[in-house]
């Protein structure tokens, strides 16, 4: 029986005014909840930095003498101006538009041979590929040059304020310096797009060089003077 009454009594503790427990378990939801991490604490633009990058092309008007393929010294000066602007990398693809010719008339292929001709003094070792997009100026070539650009990200980014952070999610700024010296260092852009297929080393034949150098075998290269 007493244990009865004691029963009844608890209940009536809960139950008499349960308004009074409201206040207790709503400051006990804002405390629960403000461990939680927020959905605005994080966005799509806070995720790791990326390399833009974008393939840029500029051409230049190649004008010739009338019914021949030989460049005038006004065209050799932009055409040397035009390329040392560019300040040619390995990478860059070189293309020459000779105009609706169809890639079978001789003499703008043999332009096309002056202009790469020309290129090599600025880059030795290129060739530009001949084609006919019908961009050409009258009575001359366009000479295309092609590059990859990285663009790094824009880097400071403190865009989320810096404080607690419970759900352990990276800072806004994360990766933005490691993105920002690959961008500015990489020797080709072009490598970020797609790799390179590597060729099996032979050990033997790398070490000759080495050989050489230690045996004081190296030769001077060759100096070559060119005449205009």
């Amino acid at each position: 029986m007493m244990r009865r009454q004691k029963l009844i009594r608890n209940r009536r503790i809960f139950t008499k005014r349960p308004s009074r427990w409201w206040p207790l378990l709503a400051v006990a939801a804002v405390i629960v909840t403000g461990c939680a991490q927020s959905l605005a604490d994080y966005s799509p633009a806070q995720s790791t930095r990326d390399i833009q990058v974008r393939w840029v092309s500029l051409d230049h008007a190649v004008l010739f003498d009338p019914g021949t393929s030989v460049l005038k010294s006004s065209e050799r000066f932009h055409l040397d101006a035009f390329l040392e602007g560019l300040t040619l990398r390995r990478g860059d693809r070189f293309l020459v538009d000779t105009g609706d010719t169809g890639g079978l008339d001789p003499l703008a292929q043999a332009r096309a041979t002056t202009i790469s001709q020309r290129l090599r003094r600025h880059l030795p070792g290129v060739d530009a590929l001949m084609y006919s997009g019908g961009g050409a100026p009258a009575g001359g070539a366009r000479l295309v040059v092609g590059r990859y650009v990285a663009v790094p990200p824009n880097c400071p980014n403190w865009s989320r304020p810096s404080g607690a952070n419970p759900g352990n999610i990276t800072d806004s700024n994360f990766g933005c310096s490691a993105a920002t010296n690959l961008s500015l260092m990489i020797a080709d852009p072009a490598d970020l797009v797609r790799g390179r297929s590597l060729a099996p080393g032979d050990g033997q034949a790398l070490s000759l060089g080495i050989q050489r150098y230690r045996a004081n075998k190296v030769k001077n290269p060759v100096a070559i003077e060119t005449n205009e």
